[in-house]
């Protein structure tokens, strides 16, 4: 190898080592398999997955969608009802959801220090967790939540602001100029957290692209951090973050993964044929998985380590979302096997 292939190959791999932060031996991979749903009323749908331990993991969705199509309408539907399951080591449990109404599902299931939370697509329904049932809890304000976070710098909800929660209610926080919709939050400690969207979104007429945005909260403000120079994550926005060590993550942009080591961005382009990413989490040993979606539009879950992709062998046909087991190496997905709802687990 020339001397300045060599110099640039050790660079990237040293920078990886930080982002990554690996310990020093690990299990051996366990297969993806399913774990099986309770039932479900038919046209069932789970999109939104948290985890708290092995013995504590959380999906959502909605289910008994139906449509009585007269030409082009439905003469009856039902947007359904919603879906909040906890799986505790050994079966799924539900608990009551007080203060429901009407149709529809829960779009958002977050947990950590901050509690567990659950959220719906309009932002009529926020509630937490009690330990025996959720409780309504008033939204920060009349938006819809796009974007709910629970960790160890507490609870963040973002509607067209960024909230914390402090307390019993929510204060504004104060976010860097550029980071002006924000897409993800997610914190490694309560001095540790990210925030990642976008500044400016592009403009089909003058062929501008996406520009990117992402700010680092040090426990007391957040601060604006440059975004990567490297192409493609240069001209596309931010979707998902994962914090993996001190200034330190892997965050996904429409078609490309980019970490930070506190000084310096790497940035990986998405596996061959991937035209979007939807979601990302990272393991204890600090490797990212992501969902990588085709142009068939059929999700698929990736796995960047050792400097590769390597697409993970999936007992269903796509997965929706995805997060990692604290502290552990296994992740948990929700999926699909045709029309019905699937949850898988596993870390290779």
């Amino acid at each position: 190898m020339a001397p300045l292939l060599a110099r640039a190959a050790a660079a990237a791999s040293a920078a990886l080592a930080l982002i990554a932060a690996a310990p020093a031996a690990h299990a051996a991979p366990e297969p993806f398999r399913v774990v099986p749903l309770p039932f479900l009323w038919p046209r069932a749908y789970v999109g939104s997955t948290a985890a708290d331990s092995p013995t504590s993991v959380w999906v959502s969705g909605k289910q008994g969608m139906y449509c009585v199509p007269v030409g082009l309408s439905c003469a009856l539907s039902s947007d359904g009802n919603p879906v909040v399951r906890r799986w505790t080591g050994s079966a799924w449990k539900e608990y009551p959801l007080d203060g429901w109404t009407g149709q529809g599902g829960i779009t958002q299931v977050r947990t950590g220090t901050g509690g567990t939370w659950i959220a719906n697509a309009t932002g009529r329904y926020l509630a937490r967790f009690d330990g025996a049932r959720f409780t309504p809890v008033p939204a920060p304000d009349a938006g819809a939540i796009a974007v709910l976070s629970s960790g160890p710098a507490g609870t963040w909800a973002v509607t067209t602001s960024l909230y914390h929660r402090d307390g019993d209610g929510w204060t504004p926080a104060a976010v860097p100029a550029n980071l002006r919709h924000i897409a993800d939050v997610k914190a490694r400690t309560a001095t540790d957290a990210w925030a990642v969207g976008v500044q400016k979104w592009a403009d089909s007429s003058t062929l501008e692209p996406d520009v990117p945005a992402i700010a680092h909260f040090d426990g007391t403000s957040w601060q604006a951090v440059p975004n990567p120079a490297q192409a493609p994550a240069s001209r596309e926005r931010f979707l998902k973050v994962s914090p993996t060590g001190a200034n330190a993550m892997w965050a996904i942009t429409t078609r490309s993964l980019a970490g930070w080591d506190g000084s310096s961005w790497t940035v990986v382009p998405a596996p061959p044929g991937v035209v979007r990413f939807t979601d990302l989490a990272t393991g204890a040993d600090g490797s990212p998985w992501a969902i990588g979606v085709p142009a068939n539009g059929v999700g698929a879950l990736y796995h960047y380590t050792g400097g590769a992709w390597t697409n993970a062998a999936l007992p269903v046909m796509g997965v929706t979302s995805l997060t990692a087991v604290p502290g552990g190496d296994a992740v948990w997905a929700t999926a699909y096997q045709g029309d019905d709802p699937r949850v898988i687990t596993g870390s290779g």
